[in-house]
Protein backbone atom coordinates (compact mmCIF):
# COMPACT_ATOMS: atom_id res chain seq x y z
CA UNK A 1 0.00 0.00 0.00
CA UNK A 2 1.40 3.36 -1.04
CA UNK A 3 1.71 6.22 1.40
CA UNK A 4 1.29 9.83 0.24
CA UNK A 5 3.86 12.26 1.61
CA UNK A 6 3.60 16.05 1.51
CA UNK A 7 6.35 18.67 1.35
CA UNK A 8 6.49 22.38 0.61
CA UNK A 9 8.98 25.22 0.22
CA UNK A 10 8.42 28.95 -0.15
CA UNK A 11 10.79 30.68 -2.54
CA UNK A 12 11.21 34.41 -3.18
CA UNK A 13 10.64 34.21 -6.93
CA UNK A 14 7.83 34.16 -9.47
CA UNK A 15 6.38 30.81 -10.53
CA UNK A 16 7.61 31.10 -14.13
CA UNK A 17 11.19 31.50 -12.92
CA UNK A 18 10.99 28.58 -10.49
CA UNK A 19 9.33 26.43 -13.16
CA UNK A 20 12.25 27.07 -15.54
CA UNK A 21 14.73 26.14 -12.81
CA UNK A 22 12.77 22.98 -12.02
CA UNK A 23 12.29 21.60 -15.50
CA UNK A 24 15.20 22.87 -17.59
CA UNK A 25 17.33 19.91 -18.66
CA UNK A 26 20.40 21.86 -17.39
CA UNK A 27 19.10 22.69 -13.92
CA UNK A 28 16.96 19.63 -13.12
CA UNK A 29 20.00 17.50 -12.14
CA UNK A 30 21.26 20.28 -9.85
CA UNK A 31 18.26 20.52 -7.56
CA UNK A 32 17.58 16.78 -7.72
CA UNK A 33 21.16 16.06 -6.63
CA UNK A 34 20.17 14.98 -3.08
CA UNK A 35 18.35 12.03 -4.68
CA UNK A 36 21.58 11.05 -6.39
CA UNK A 37 24.09 12.68 -8.67
CA UNK A 38 23.23 12.99 -12.33
CA UNK A 39 19.48 12.31 -12.30
CA UNK A 40 17.70 13.32 -15.48
CA UNK A 41 14.43 12.82 -17.32
CA UNK A 42 13.67 12.05 -20.95
CA UNK A 43 12.35 12.82 -23.45
CA UNK A 44 10.39 16.08 -22.83
CA UNK A 45 7.58 17.31 -20.61
CA UNK A 46 4.41 16.90 -22.69
CA UNK A 47 1.01 16.16 -21.17
CA UNK A 48 -0.17 12.64 -21.95
CA UNK A 49 3.29 11.49 -23.06
CA UNK A 50 5.55 8.88 -21.52
CA UNK A 51 8.50 9.93 -19.41
CA UNK A 52 11.49 8.25 -17.81
CA UNK A 53 13.36 9.43 -14.70
CA UNK A 54 16.86 8.00 -14.82
CA UNK A 55 20.20 7.78 -13.06
CA UNK A 56 23.43 7.85 -15.08
CA UNK A 57 23.54 4.03 -14.84
CA UNK A 58 20.17 3.73 -16.61
CA UNK A 59 18.09 2.80 -13.55
CA UNK A 60 14.95 4.66 -12.57
CA UNK A 61 11.21 4.82 -13.14
CA UNK A 62 8.86 5.23 -16.05
CA UNK A 63 5.41 6.73 -16.29
CA UNK A 64 3.28 9.33 -17.96
CA UNK A 65 2.62 13.04 -17.53
CA UNK A 66 -1.02 13.07 -16.41
CA UNK A 67 -1.41 16.85 -16.20
CA UNK A 68 0.73 19.80 -17.17
CA UNK A 69 -0.16 23.43 -16.56
CA UNK A 70 3.05 25.41 -17.19
CA UNK A 71 4.21 27.50 -14.22
CA UNK A 72 1.49 26.00 -12.02
CA UNK A 73 1.21 22.23 -11.84
CA UNK A 74 2.62 18.97 -13.13
CA UNK A 75 1.34 15.49 -12.28
CA UNK A 76 3.51 12.47 -12.97
CA UNK A 77 1.97 9.01 -12.82
CA UNK A 78 4.73 6.50 -12.08
CA UNK A 79 4.01 3.09 -13.59
CA UNK A 80 7.09 0.97 -13.04
CA UNK A 81 10.83 0.54 -12.67
CA UNK A 82 13.70 0.74 -15.12
CA UNK A 83 16.78 -1.38 -14.53
CA UNK A 84 19.89 -1.12 -16.70
CA UNK A 85 17.83 0.88 -19.18
CA UNK A 86 15.09 -1.79 -19.55
CA UNK A 87 11.49 -1.44 -18.38
CA UNK A 88 10.54 -3.94 -15.66
CA UNK A 89 7.02 -4.97 -16.68
CA UNK A 90 6.38 -7.90 -14.32
CA UNK A 91 5.49 -5.74 -11.28
CA UNK A 92 3.59 -2.68 -12.53
CA UNK A 93 2.33 -0.14 -10.04
CA UNK A 94 0.72 3.27 -10.04
CA UNK A 95 1.83 6.20 -7.92
CA UNK A 96 1.70 9.95 -8.29
CA UNK A 97 4.21 12.77 -7.88
CA UNK A 98 2.55 16.18 -8.00
CA UNK A 99 4.21 19.61 -8.03
CA UNK A 100 1.99 22.65 -7.54
CA UNK A 101 3.22 26.28 -7.54
CA UNK A 102 1.16 28.98 -5.82
CA UNK A 103 2.09 32.67 -6.04
CA UNK A 104 0.93 35.24 -3.50
CA UNK A 105 2.25 38.28 -5.38
CA UNK A 106 5.67 38.21 -3.69
CA UNK A 107 6.73 34.62 -3.21
CA UNK A 108 5.89 31.18 -4.55
CA UNK A 109 5.10 28.09 -2.55
CA UNK A 110 6.17 24.86 -4.18
CA UNK A 111 4.00 22.02 -2.90
CA UNK A 112 4.98 18.44 -3.56
CA UNK A 113 2.99 15.32 -2.86
CA UNK A 114 4.43 11.93 -3.67
CA UNK A 115 3.17 8.38 -3.28
CA UNK A 116 5.79 5.96 -2.06
CA UNK A 117 6.16 2.38 -0.96
CA UNK A 118 6.38 1.92 2.84
CA UNK A 119 10.02 0.83 2.64
CA UNK A 120 10.96 4.20 1.04
CA UNK A 121 9.05 6.53 3.40
CA UNK A 122 12.04 7.33 5.62
CA UNK A 123 14.28 7.93 2.62
CA UNK A 124 11.75 10.24 0.95
CA UNK A 125 11.18 12.15 4.20
CA UNK A 126 14.93 12.70 4.39
CA UNK A 127 15.60 13.50 0.72
CA UNK A 128 12.66 15.57 -0.50
CA UNK A 129 13.21 18.46 1.96
CA UNK A 130 16.84 18.52 0.77
CA UNK A 131 15.68 18.56 -2.86
CA UNK A 132 13.39 21.52 -2.21
CA UNK A 133 16.16 23.32 -0.33
CA UNK A 134 18.45 22.82 -3.34
CA UNK A 135 15.76 24.25 -5.60
CA UNK A 136 15.53 27.35 -3.41
CA UNK A 137 19.33 27.76 -3.35
CA UNK A 138 19.50 27.35 -7.13
CA UNK A 139 16.75 29.93 -7.71
CA UNK A 140 18.23 32.46 -5.28
CA UNK A 141 21.75 32.04 -6.68
CA UNK A 142 20.56 32.49 -10.26
CA UNK A 143 18.46 35.53 -9.31
CA UNK A 144 21.36 37.16 -7.47
CA UNK A 145 23.56 36.70 -10.56
CA UNK A 146 20.97 38.57 -12.64
CA UNK A 147 20.93 41.57 -10.29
Amino acid sequence: MMKRLFFHKTIQAEPSYIWRMMWSKNTFPLWMNPMGEGHFYEPALIQGESIKWLTPSGDGMFGVIEELIPNQKIVFKHQGWIQDGALILDEPFESFEIYQLTFDGKKTTVELSVDTFPEYVDLMQEKYPLVLNELEILCQAALSCQN
